[in-house]
């Protein structure tokens, strides 16, 4: 999901003011409720980012949803900024913020994508391998069939494929590349 500029410079400001205030956990979780809820219900989330629904109305839908939820502080600058127009990139600034939040624990995201369950030793050597640098690492494991056997690591801007799969069709490119060469 590509997240406009816009909603990085405000999930930026919000992660300031938490630090700020000390409540950066809990705008996490609330980031947390708002892209859960905006997910969960479409009608909500094509209210949000609609350019005919007034400001007022979508205040009133935030607020009958979110004022008892969230706390002060999130709840008034997602009032702000549908005051000011901007409601439309809340969805946005509920998945930015965990990020930029992320990276500034200096928390990795992976995703383990393999083909059955691997054992808590795997996964914990894998772990290991990706940590250096970072203060924590959190798995997501995948359970994929079609990668035959092995894995594939994702994170930080990088992928590790050792899947079978993978092998196979390295395998097979090559086999074609030396068939195009025997032909000549």
């Amino acid at each position: 999901m590509k997240v406009s500029k816009a909603a990085t410079r405000y999930a930026k400001a919000l992660l300031e003011l938490a630090e700020e205030k000390s409540v950066q956990d809990q705008v996490l979780a609330d980031m947390a409720l708002v892209a859960q809820t905006l997910e969960a219900s479409k009608d909500l989330a094509m209210l949000v980012e609609s350019k005919v629904v007034s400001n007022d109305q979508k205040l009133k839908a935030f607020t009958t949803i979110f004022k008892d939820q969230l706390q002060e502080m999130t709840f008034e600058f997602f009032s702000l900024l549908t005051k000011n127009e901007r409601a439309d990139i809340i969805p946005d600034i509920s998945v930015e913020y965990p990020r930029l939040y992320k990276l500034d624990k200096r928390i990795l995201d992976i995703e383990v994508r393999t083909a059955s369950k691997l054992s808590a030793e795997a996964l914990n050597k894998i772990k290991t391998i990706m940590s250096e640098g970072w203060n924590s690492v959190e798995v997501t494991e995948v359970i994929d069939p079609s990668l035959i056997g092995g894995f594939v690591v994702k994170g930080n801007h990088t992928v590790y494929d050792a899947s079978v799969a993978s092998q196979l069709r390295e395998i097979s490119n090559e086999i074609v590349d030396y068939s195009h060469i025997a032909q000549l």
